[in-house]
């Protein structure tokens, strides 16, 4: 199941905190429960992780472009420099 960030409308997988597998949505409980182990976590919580591991991927982006330089090419068709 997905959550979704309304305020940005994109969607997130929700995964279970103990085992990783994909975790249903819980109406009775409003939390997502996991199929195989039967562990659960909060909408919340599961949003939080998502966004420091994103955080996290943004800052070791932002590190390895520094090892990289960049490069011009030109089109020899129509002269087009970038």
């Amino acid at each position: 199941m997905e959550a979704t960030d309304k305020s940005k409308g994109k969607l997130y997988n929700i995964h279970c905190p103990s085992c990783g597998a994909p975790a249903n949505y819980d109406i009775k409980s409003r939390t997502y429960r996991c199929q195989y182990c039967g562990g659960s976590v909060g909408v919340g919580e599961a949003l939080d992780k998502h966004m420091g591991f994103r955080s996290i991927c943004r800052e070791k982006m932002n590190a390895a472009i520094k090892n990289y330089e960049l490069e011009k090419a030109s089109c020899t068709g129509c002269g087009y420099n970038k």
